[in-house]
């Protein structure tokens, strides 16, 4: 594998193991650990959310850049895992630039949870946290109910490839109407502890966690960006919420 080769692998495994939702410190580890078991003898990684930038120099002195633009982030445990030992595959076997595209691709393309094990476990979250809260019984089964229909809500709406915070404020505004309509409907009892939820599926509890350990690594860019990144989201949910029972209320 050449340095053209090399570079062009290293981007992209950085690349999509952000998009599974990779520590930025685990990426730019990667990058560096595959362009050193290639014996290259300078590199430089700057990794973002949104953005990864590898520089690598050679013993002639020359350097190439490579620049990958992120823009999809989410929490996929189990291709960020086979991503990972694909690294560590590389670096102990050293694979030809061919295998490597070959098992990218086996891994894209590997099947993921079906559609009933995810509708599932979004009812199965929100029937925890409504009861977590105080929920009954009646309360967790109407919460198990909206629960499913955020999962299709969330699916149309990334289709339609609209940005998370507008996604987050829709299913939090959809969440909000179908709790006060069933409690209206004597379905449910309690419409706080049945939004509650659906609501938490929202909350960006991962993103709160890997933006602490990104603070404390010292990558301080990084670290704010999804702070920041997790109140905009809280401020999505609570937009979303709001607004339609303030409204309800008034009608009522």
């Amino acid at each position: 594998m050449n340095e053209y080769e090399l570079l062009n692998i290293a981007t992209a495994i950085g690349k999509r193991m952000m998009e599974c939702g990779a520590e930025i410190y685990r990426v730019e580890e990667t990058i560096l650990y595959l362009c050193k078991a290639y014996d290259i003898p300078q590199v430089d990684v700057f990794a973002i959310p949104t953005s990864i930038v590898v520089t690598i120099g050679m013993s002639d002195d020359r350097f190439l850049t490579r620049t990958k633009r992120v823009y999809a982030r989410g929490n996929d445990m189990d291709k960020l895992d086979r991503f990972n030992n694909l690294c560590r595959c590389i670096c102990r076997e050293k694979l030809t630039y061919q295998q490597v595209q070959e098992e990218i691709q086996t891994i894209e393309h590997s099947p993921t949870y079906g559609t009933v094990a995810k509708i599932f476990a979004h009812m199965l979250a929100s029937v925890a946290f409504c009861f977590f809260f105080g929920g009954t019984v009646w309360d967790a089964t109407v919460s198990a109910v909206i629960g499913a229909a955020i999962y299709f809500l969330s699916r149309t709406i990334n289709l339609l490839e609209r940005n998370p915070f507008f996604n987050t404020m829709i299913n939090s505004a959809v969440s909000a109407c179908l709790a006060y309509w069933s409690v209206h409907v004597g379905w449910g009892i309690n419409m706080d502890m049945i939004i509650i939820g659906p609501l938490m599926l929202l909350v960006p509890g991962i993103t709160i966690t890997n933006s602490m350990r990104d603070i404390i690594a010292g990558d301080f860019i990084t670290g704010w960006t999804k702070v920041e990144e997790a109140f905009l989201t809280a401020a999505g949910i609570a937009l979303g919420t709001m607004v339609p029972l303030s409204l309800l209320g008034m009608g009522g």
